[in-house]
């Protein structure tokens, strides 16, 4: 984003062009986005786990086998209690994006 130069070079079999000097602008139109930061507590965990605020979707996931072992909507917490200890990988959906943790599992 911002003005910008470039010296530009044309390559031929027979040689090379004269250098040109270009300048150009570039706008994106993307505005610069604040995406809230997902929380995963505590870490480790044996209980419950909080995400720091309310998201769409959770999904805790077997470090090792990738099978999903549990699925949430619209939660702020997860309880993880019934869980054998473990690694795992949480991936939470919140308005419209996706975050990805590990989260360890004590007992």
């Amino acid at each position: 984003k911002g003005q910008h130069t470039a010296k530009v070079t044309a390559v031929y079999d027979e040689g090379e062009s004269e250098p040109a000097i270009v300048n150009f602008g570039v706008e994106t139109g993307i505005s610069d986005v604040q995406s809230p930061k997902i929380a995963l507590y505590p870490n480790p965990a044996s209980s419950t786990v909080s995400f720091g605020q309310k998201v769409d979707k959770a999904q805790l996931y077997e470090a090792g086998s990738g099978r999903e072992v549990k699925s949430i909507k619209q939660t702020d917490s997860m309880d993880v209690s019934s869980l054998p200890a473990g690694l795992y990988i949480v991936r939470i959906n919140s308005n419209g994006h996706i975050y990805v943790s590990k989260l360890v599992i004590e007992r």
